[in-house]
């Protein structure tokens, strides 16, 4: 079987999120599956390393999807003919986008609809483009992955899918072999933050991940336990971040951008909790990083974090400031509440694995392509 990839994401230094599920599906199913073929689809000048096995190829189509139009033409105009000339069996497209102009049999992985519940988040042009493609692309895919049971709900309930379309193979931890190294740079930045306490956050700042009143919610906490701890939010600023960049400035809070795996890795095992109380998402894998570093994990009571959380959180209601500030408390002043939730999350932290989504992802393309083991 050629299994033809939209690798449009895949850039070595961005391999976070969406590519990093990308990444990890493909790598998995091409060591189990070495009688297949899987020709990557660039759309920019590529990193060979993505090609490291003997059945991974790489095919450039050149247009940057820099923006939606572009977005539009190179899945409309050129993707189609590289299919065509590179005889795919079945496109393999991660990023909840594909092509309406090819015939070749699509799965397209659906990763959240939150365009539709956080419409804020975007700035027009892609809030448009999602509004106009998004109910097309989900009604042309042959078969539908989402990360989450939530996300499967979601389309389900929004896009008149039916639930026999879809499939759930959720994300898990990168399978990098540098996470647990120890480094001098990771080891001087956890003595720099030891000099007190500190809760972490992790994950791009922008409205959705409601940094604002995790910092209020800080804030509040330092008032009512004598700046006893610090907070630690880890990275980069997205869109819309005004009002997060002046609450960045807060007292105690330390705001790190550019940080390695195995520093990343480092200061989450140094930290209290991890806090990471998002008005949406379409899964969360800060959870599982906090789980993976065997610390309590405090999260939202709302779309997907209580399906990846399970017993092993602490819910809250993002809205309510006292809320996030009442539970950073708790895990502050509760040692047996921390051992409990620790103990819970590395069981949790077993659920999520790259080699059983990519089974099932797999599974998928077989019955997409209509053919058979």
């Amino acid at each position: 079987m050629r299994v033809g990839v939209n690798a449009r994401l895949l850039q070595s230094d961005r391999l976070e999120g969406i590519a990093r599920y990308l990444f990890e599906t493909v790598q998995s199913m091409a060591k189990q599956h070495p009688e297949d073929e899987f020709i990557l689809f660039f759309d920019r000048p590529f990193d060979t390393s993505f090609l490291n096995l003997p059945n991974i190829k790489g095919v450039l189509v050149p247009l940057a999807t820099r923006h939606p139009i572009l977005i539009v033409l190179w899945f409309e105009w050129l993707l189609p003919k590289a299919l065509r000339k590179h005889q795919i069996d079945v496109f393999y497209s991660a990023d909840n986008f594909l092509s309406l102009s090819t015939k070749t049999p699509t799965l397209l992985v659906c990763h959240d609809l939150a365009y539709m519940s956080f419409p804020q988040g975007l700035r027009w042009d892609y809030l448009w483009f999602y509004k106009v493609f998004m109910p097309k692309y989900l009604a042309r895919a042959d078969k539908i992955i989402t990360v989450s049971e939530f996300v499967k709900r979601d389309v389900i309930n929004n896009m008149q899918v039916s639930s026999n379309k879809i499939s759930v193979a959720y994300n898990a931890l990168p399978t990098r072999e540098n996470v647990w190294i120890e480094s001098e740079v990771a080891l001087s930045t956890v003595k720099q933050l030891a000099e007190r306490p500190y809760f972490v956050f992790v994950g791009a700042l922008h409205p959705r991940k409601n940094i604002v009143n995790l910092i209020k919610a800080f804030i509040q906490f330092s008032q009512r336990n004598n700046k006893s701890h610090q907070l630690v939010i880890i990275g980069k600023l997205a869109w819309k971040t005004e009002e997060i960049a002046k609450m960045l400035q807060t007292e105690g809070v330390i705001h790190l951008q550019q940080i390695k795996d195995n520093q990343l890795m480092h200061i989450l095992k140094g930290a209290v909790a991890m806090v990471y109380p998002s008005f949406f998402e379409g899964f969360g894998i800060p959870i599982l990083e906090g789980f993976a570093a065997g610390i309590p994990v405090i999260t939202s009571s709302v779309s997907s974090m209580p399906e990846v959380g399970g017993k092993a959180v602490l819910l809250v209601d993002p809205q309510s400031v006292n809320d996030i500030c009442v539970a950073m408390e708790r895990i502050a002043n509760d040692k047996l509440l921390v051992q409990k939730m620790v103990l819970l999350g590395e069981e949790r932290l077993k659920v999520f694995d790259w080699n059983f989504t990519a089974e099932t992802i797999y599974k998928t393309l077989l019955e997409v392509a209509k053919t058979t083991v």
